[in-house]
């Protein structure tokens, strides 16, 4: 009745609605309020086209917006009610700024084969909508393929994330690279504890001369003898361990350079390879690490592997992290039944993206879908109800697209993409 008040607030009343139908309904809804005098009504939106029409309708609503100023391409706010209605919209913004409608103007922005390749560019938003990145986010992509043991694995593989290709060959070399390892199916040679020891032993630089490594030890072990120290013993125990490690390695790699090798990494497996072949490792070798060292063997040892060929050996460290990483990310696919990409060259007026049965890698019991664009058929009009699953295809359709991009394994039964 008269006598009682309402006071009504609405922040994003048809937020997820399609853009007429928010319009037509913030219309009609604030219209009807506005025709109840005794009500108080207040509502936010970005439906710039509903405060256009409402302003012909009714006399008696005060239209205020807050102000964005620009600085360059940098969006500042002031914070301060203007009355009026603003033309701000913060998607065209970003359009603008990137001079998206300029690039698809231009009729020579499509390369040709003698172009320059560019890279892969996505922006920060979209790397957060599809949730890519995080090794503590909850159902991040990365997290779904980081099954990596070691630090330098995880960190290659947030470095593939962050740096997705964008040439046909490049792509497809890390594909066959990836469904190498799938094939081979090899477990992860090295047990976590002793890469710890290893990874601590490594930490440490060694005498930068053979004399100087001999002086060093020789008063390690004296000083362990009285008792004093025991930092010999640390040196003993990271060294055995790295012997240990390295024999498993040397087996690890026979294992790999059983059968056919794609050529994309014959090249970084013979490097492992001419690791163990070094002359100056031989003697190394010919203990496996599980027996006491005589103190003038510490000495020789660890000078080769801390000094002489430490250069080397950072190498094959760098080597050891790429198979951790390739290792996970063919355990996932294994596992997960996902299926590698077809990347294809750039060809004018072929544009492509084929992609049969893709669903999103984070849903258990997912519903797959086909999508197909060609330069023919080069716009998808997708509608639905809320909840009907538009943004989730949409999503899955974008995260393959960026996987493909990392010549990674993809939620799908098969695709092609140019």
């Amino acid at each position: 009745g008269r006598s009682k008040n309402l006071l009504v607030i609405f922040d994003e009343l048809f937020r997820g609605t399609n853009v007429k139908d928010a319009c037509d309904a913030t219309v009609a809804i604030t219209k009807a309020f506005s025709g109840k005098r005794d009500c108080l009504f207040v509502i936010s939106t970005h439906i710039i086209e509903a405060g256009d029409t409402l302003g012909g309708l009714c006399d008696n609503i005060r239209f205020v917006y807050f102000p964005t100023v620009m600085n360059g391409n940098v969006p500042g706010y002031t914070y301060t009610l203007t009355d009026g209605i603003t033309s701000d919209r913060h998607g065209m913004m970003i359009i603008n700024n990137e001079k998206v409608l300029d690039i698809i103007r231009k009729k020579d922005t499509l390369p040709d084969e003698n172009s320059v390749k560019q890279p892969f560019i996505v922006d920060k938003q979209t790397v957060e909508d599809l949730n890519l990145l995080g090794e503590y986010r909850p159902n991040s992509i990365f997290n779904i393929f980081n099954r990596t043991h070691t630090r330098g694995g995880k960190q290659l593989l947030e470095s593939m994330f962050h740096q997705p290709l964008n040439d046909a060959a490049a792509i497809n070399d890390r594909v066959s690279i990836l469904s190498f390892f799938q094939e081979k199916n090899l477990s992860y040679p090295i047990d976590d504890e002793l890469f710890k020891t290893v990874d601590c032993y490594l930490s440490n630089n060694g005498g930068g001369s053979m004399t100087a490594s001999f002086l060093y030890i020789a008063r390690r072990k004296l000083m362990h003898y009285i008792g004093a120290d025991r930092e010999y013993e640390v040196i003993h125990r990271g060294l055995t361990g790295t012997i240990r490690f390295l024999n498993l390695l040397k087996q690890f790699v026979e294992q790999l350079s059983a059968g056919q090798v794609p050529f994309a990494y014959q090249s970084r497996l013979q490097e492992a390879k001419s690791f163990f072949a070094d002359k100056r490792l031989q003697r190394v070798f010919e203990t496996d690490g599980n027996r006491p060292l005589k103190w003038i063997d510490v000495v020789r040892y660890d000078f080769t592997l801390r000094a002489a060929c430490m250069e080397e050996l950072r190498m094959l460290m760098q080597w050891f992290y790429e198979t951790d990483a390739y290792l996970s990310i063919a355990k996932v696919s294994r596992k997960r039944g996902f299926t590698f990409a077809k990347a294809l060259p750039f060809e004018k007026d072929k544009n492509l993206i084929d992609i049969k049965n893709v669903c999103h890698p984070s849903l258990e019991k997912a519903i797959a879908n086909s999508i197909l664009l060609t330069h023919s058929q080069n716009v998808l009009f997708l509608t639905g109800a809320n909840m009907a699953g538009k943004s989730t295809l949409m999503k899955s359709f974008s995260i393959a697209v960026y996987l493909a991009h990392m010549g990674f394994p993809v939620a799908a039964e098969e695709m092609r993409f140019s």
